[in-house]
């Protein structure tokens, strides 16, 4: 039979209170790894997922950790319940932080090491972030007109750069807020839909991150890193691999280089992929994914474990 189904894992933004609450309450295996979470990061993060603040979930220190966690336990529920979904996966590919749980999934790196390595990546990422970094969505404009806007302003990619590249019509760009507002301002005025300001608090996926991303290179230097069970597509090629070498030398580019997602899920598409569930808090992917192929057969997580659509578990 060919392998059709894709995972895939949410990046920051899918945060929100409440996250994971009710796999934890429902599942021995999510409670595992939420104790073993909550042991490894010496934190409670889980109460932070399940009761806020919504201000402290949301900063990057805790958001990253919390969406991995929750797509970790996502992952336990379906292991746990269904383990014969795994047959019919043809690739694993996260947005961003997502990316982590995709190597999870791929049984790359264990999950005390990317709790370890998600820690350092988040703390590393709001150091190297300047007081005065954003993030802005563009919608309804496409990449290439965007290259060339941001181009006719600036040359430097630490003012203003590309960061995702998530579908049709959907850019999102980072740099310093200044900048990055004038960019919004001058793709309103050549066509975009409209320009919104992420709540972030860094430009992320820009050469402001490049100590983030050495933080992460020498670390990696330090753990054991797995040829993956199932191809995973990378952020920054849009491209599968299943090597550890190339695990290890694409992690690191992942946080200064540009998000592919629409390209990845062209590479979905190469594979054969014709179906997708998405393993993480929220639905933002698969909107992305429709928007890229509009045939795509979306899985809600319940259809595999039989629960109540109500709860999404």
């Amino acid at each position: 039979m060919t392998k059709q189904l894709a995972l895939v894992f949410p990046g920051q933004g899918s945060q929100a209170v409440g996250m994971g609450k009710v796999f934890f309450e429902k599942s021995a295996a999510a409670r595992l790894l939420a104790k073993e979470a909550n042991e490894v990061l010496h934190t409670n993060l889980t109460d932070l997922m399940f009761e806020g603040p919504v201000e402290q979930l949301s900063l990057t220190r805790n958001s990253q950790l919390a969406i991995f966690v929750t797509s970790a336990m996502m992952l336990a529920v379906i292991k746990e319940r269904t383990p014969e979904i795994f047959e019919n996966v043809a690739c694993v590919a996260g947005h961003s932080i997502g990316e982590y749980a995709a190597l999870l999934a791929a049984e790359s790196l264990l999950f005390s090491n990317l709790l370890s390595l998600i820690k350092i990546r988040a703390k590393a990422m709001e150091e190297a972030s300047p007081p005065n970094g954003a993030m802005c969505a563009l919608l309804g404009i496409q990449i290439e007109q965007m290259i060339e806007i941001i181009g006719n302003y600036t040359k430097d990619k630490y003012r203003c750069s590309i960061a995702n590249d998530n579908c049709p019509e959907q850019v999102v760009i980072t740099g310093l807020l200044p900048d990055v507002e004038a960019v919004r301002d001058l793709a309103v005025k050549n066509g975009a839909r409209k320009g919104i300001m992420l709540a972030v608090s860094g430009p992320f996926h820009s050469p402001w991150m490049v100590e983030a991303a050495e933080k992460i290179r020498q670390t990696l230097e330090t753990m054991s890193i797995q040829d993956a069970i199932i191809p995973i597509i990378a952020n920054c090629t849009a491209k599968h691999t299943q090597k550890a070498a190339d695990i290890k030398e694409l992690l690191p580019k992942q946080i200064t280089g540009v998000v592919r997602w629409r390209e990845s899920v062209s590479e979905m598409q190469r594979l054969g992929v014709k179906e997708i569930m998405e393993v993480g808090n929220g639905n933002v992917l698969s909107g992305l994914i429709r928007r890229c192929l509009p045939d795509i057969v979306i899985h809600p997580l319940d259809i595999y474990t039989g629960a109540p659509k109500e709860c999404g578990f």
